[in-house]
């Protein structure tokens, strides 16, 4: 679903409730796995950084299309920055979202994958969201049900954890979003991004 980013927002300002539509430029799809916490919370924060300038949508590779996100997402992400996503509802990833995107962010290898096995002709525009703020020490959450801990470019699972692990995401979150928001500002250049993300697959995770 599409994000609408409150008009004349700045680049870590608080929001209001409000939401006003864009005028794009450019279209980024965040992708996490059900759609419900990661990527509807990084959607809203890079919507809100780049009011007016991009269109930014999420979706999920085993979402299942009409649910809200979860009440922590909500709670936290209007806690510490002021956006709404309540009225969101999720949608399962496709290839048309993909194709229309000119940029896709995920929040784990295994999910780059994903997404370059249903639409290959997106291979090098498939970026990892958590590389713009690598967290050396992610924990031991996985980015992936059923996977492996996270690796320092992954964004982990915060779904059925407490508020701790949902405040951690989202500041995490939203220091990749000021990364990102400011290298589309730049035309997005390869040199100053991390390199996509088949491109940099650690040798574990190719296994998987």
């Amino acid at each position: 679903m599409l994000v609408r980013a409150p008009a004349g927002r700045q680049t870590g300002a608080r929001a209001g409730a409000t939401m006003a539509v864009m005028t794009s430029c450019g279209r980024v799809l965040v992708v996490c796995h059900g759609n419900l916490c990661r990527s509807p919370m990084a959607a809203a924060l890079l919507a809100a950084r780049l009011p007016g300038e991009w269109q930014v949508a999420s979706a999920g590779v085993a979402a299942v299309a009409g649910d809200p996100p979860t009440p922590a997402a909500c709670a936290v992400l209007a806690e510490q920055e002021g956006l709404e996503i309540g009225d969101r509802r999720s949608q399962p990833l496709t290839v048309e979202l993909i194709e229309q995107a000119d940029h896709v962010l995920v929040m784990s290898h295994r999910q780059a994958r994903y997404v370059a096995a249903l639409a290959p002709r997106a291979r090098a525009r498939i970026r990892l969201y958590g590389a713009f703020a690598p967290e050396v020490d992610a924990g031991s959450a996985p980015a992936d049900p059923g996977g492996p801990p996270a690796t320092a470019d992954e964004v982990p699972d915060p779904i059925g954890a407490d508020l701790e692990l949902y405040r951690a995401c989202v500041r995490r979150l939203a220091r990749a979003a000021d990364r990102i928001a400011a290298w589309l500002r730049a035309g997005a250049p390869a040199d100053q991004a991390p390199p996509p993300a088949l491109d940099a697959l650690p040798a574990e995770r190719s296994r998987e």
